[in-house]
């Protein structure tokens, strides 16, 4: 009876994983990201053509990781890492007047897989329904730890945080945790609200 349970247990995880794997690739590759990064980097182009470049040159790597690796099924911590970076960074140029963003990476991550997409869509989440609904100064902190083989990421912002638990009917989410499951059998996903205001994203695999 057990290992009927876990057979069909498997084929349910090895279905919902290519549908994630899919549904994440179409997300991802969706133009406003890149409408808006092309917005930003035109503001800044005349009054600061370095740093206008520089973003050029990080948007350029962030579509072709997209093309290249985000159809992997395991890839490189410190690409997906360095992806997440990116996307961060580039959209700081839109909120830079009013925006803190903390980018930290604690422990030895030169040997760590994990499903490309995981810690990039969190980070979106903060803009997203974070950032972007705040009136006042915001924060963004991306924190990364490793303790011997035990992985844990953090994403927080400073937002109004979510009315209702938020959904994972098939949506961002729920792509995430499906993704994890699948690899990382004992991991632990949750996103919650703060008590001091905001939402917090927390993801905990062994490596």
């Amino acid at each position: 009876r057990w290992r009927r349970h876990f057979t069909n247990r498997r084929l349910e995880l090895e279905s919902s994983l290519r549908e994630a794997r899919l549904k994440s690739l179409q997300y991802r590759m969706r133009p406003h990201f890149l409408f808006n990064t092309l917005n930003a980097i035109h503001s800044v182009l005349r009054r600061d053509a370095d740093r206008a470049g520089q973003a050029i040159l990080m948007l350029a790597e962030n579509y072709r990781f997209l093309l290249e690796k985000s159809e992997g099924f395991l890839i490189p911590f410190l690409d997906e890492w360095s992806f997440t970076e990116n996307y961060t960074r580039l959209e700081y140029m839109r909120f830079a007047d009013r925006l803190e963003i903390k980018i930290e990476k604690e422990g030895d991550f030169a040997d760590v897989l994990i499903p490309p997409l995981t810690i990039q869509p969190l980070a979106e989440n903060a803009f997203v329904h974070g950032i972007r609904r705040l009136r006042g100064d915001g924060l963004i902190l991306i924190r990364a730890v490793r303790q011997e083989h035990e992985i844990e990421i953090i994403v927080e912002d400073n937002g109004p945080g979510f009315e209702s638990p938020p959904s994972e009917t098939r949506g961002t989410l729920w792509h995430i945790r499906q993704r994890m499951e699948h690899h990382f059998p004992w991991s632990a996903f949750e996103v919650r609200n703060r008590p001091e205001g905001g939402v917090r994203s927390s993801l905990r695999f062994d490596c």
